[in-house]
């Protein structure tokens, strides 16, 4: 199947990823003159997840990420995401990735500048760009009372056809993941913890054809994860979401959006390359036809 052949793509990336960052690495030792500053572990945090999308221990790198947002399960060549609550968003499935420059200046904390690319309906032939909305984030990974923590905190410019025909023009975000071992440093369960904060900009006043737009929108997906090994683990997560939509023209109404929930796979290529696919459902109204297939990539280079 089409979309077989795009996550197998997604994946032989990946793995020539790896190559490429044994490579790079041998090519460092050897070229000493060009060697930077290396931060040691936060040896706290030893997650592989959240190491690799806090960036590489240089003092400068490059941080990016691909992504598939997939069709449902049942329907794999249909290029239209499932969307229950017709929530305003963009349906088309889509292929895309995003790269940056990070400076660290600490072990635990650094500043991350990053923009991408993204291409709709890629099963039929990736179709209609467009610039990924640019961003400027302050991160920070850190232990806290015994939990492995990854914060972030982000204000982006929205360059997306769709929101931008809203009168959306930027974005800020606040993000906290945590992850806490079950049972002792030793155990193989874990429990997870992720929140999203965003606050949305616009240029106009709401206009009734802009659907169900947010004026700030809350998650929280608490989850269960078990390693398989240090590199291979397998999780589930269920989030909870709350928007205070625009049309409301009260700013402190919630409209609670359908429970989702992730089954995923997560398998660390390196220390700096982590894939993740994952299905996507809505447990209060299960069904295949609202059930979609999705995968992220996240890369670290120098």
């Amino acid at each position: 199947m089409r979309v077989l052949g795009v996550i197998s793509l997604c994946i032989g990336l990946a793995l020539l990823g790896s190559f490429a960052f044994g490579e790079t690495a041998k090519s460092r030792l050897s070229l000493k003159t060009l060697e930077q500053k290396k931060f040691d572990e936060v040896k706290e945090v030893t997650d592989a997840e959240l190491r690799a999308k806090a960036g590489s221990r240089s003092k400068w790198s490059l941080s990016g990420a691909l992504f598939y947002s997939g069709p449902r399960v049942n329907r794999l060549n249909e290029e239209v995401m499932p969307n229950p609550e017709n929530t305003a968003m963009e349906m088309r499935t889509s292929v895309g990735g995003s790269l940056g420059a990070r400076y660290r200046w600490s072990a635990s904390t650094s500043m991350y500048v990053d923009t991408g690319l993204r291409f709709f309906t890629p099963l039929s032939g990736a179709r209609d760009g467009e610039l990924s909305d640019p961003g400027v984030s302050l991160e920070k990974l850190y232990p806290l009372w015994g939990i492995q923590m990854r914060s972030r905190y982000t204000g982006s410019v929205t360059t997306a056809d769709y929101y931008r025909g809203k009168g959306q023009v930027g974005r800020l975000n606040m993000a906290h993941d945590f992850k806490r071992r079950i049972g002792g440093s030793l155990s193989p369960v874990l429990w997870s913890v992720g929140s999203s904060f965003n606050f949305f900009l616009y240029d106009r006043d709401f206009a009734a054809t802009d659907g169900k737009v947010s004026n700030y929108h809350f998650s929280v997906y608490p989850g269960l994860q078990y390693n398989v090994m240090d590199s291979l683990n397998v999780g589930t997560s269920l989030a909870f979401a709350y928007s205070n939509l625009r049309r409301e023209g009260n700013w402190t109404n919630w409209d609670r959006k359908y429970w989702s929930q992730r089954l995923s796979v997560g398998y660390a290529l390196t220390r700096d390359a982590y894939l993740n696919p994952y299905l996507n459902f809505f447990p209060e109204h299960f069904s295949w036809n609202t059930t979609s297939v999705n995968m992220n990539l996240y890369l670290n280079l120098f």
